[in-house]
């Protein structure tokens, strides 16, 4: 049981550990999976009671061009476009761009399309 547990976590740190260096293109899958899975359950109203950390914002006295983008995020997780456009409207062309970067990740990570492999000599 004990050599189960610990071959469970060795194969699991490089994972979390990939996640969260975002070295690869799995591990890039992984942290947007567990970060969107995060701000889904968090939700956008629980992140607007929250206190404002946005350092730009405290020294000018503005909204910075990224203020409301994580409550945006949730609530475009949440399937609530019209709330993440009202949140910031930045929001469609940061999950575009993410969008594309995620699946040219997963075309990577599935070898899709499959390498064709030339025979030998």
């Amino acid at each position: 049981m004990l050599r189960a547990a610990r071959s469970v976590s060795e194969r699991a740190l490089p994972i979390v550990w990939e996640a969260v260096s975002g070295a690869s293109p799995r591990g890039r899958l992984c942290g947007a999976f567990m970060l969107g899975v995060a701000l889904a359950i968090i939700g956008p109203d629980r992140l607007a009671r929250g206190p404002q950390i946005c350092l730009i914002s405290a020294v000018i006295r503005r909204p910075c061009p990224g203020c409301g983008m994580t409550r945006a995020a949730a609530a475009l997780l949440r399937g609530d476009g019209r709330r993440a456009m009202r949140a910031n409207p930045r929001i469609a062309l940061v999950a575009l761009i993410g969008g594309a970067i995620l699946l040219d990740d997963l075309m990577s990570v599935m070898q899709w399309p499959a390498k064709k492999r030339m025979p030998a000599g």
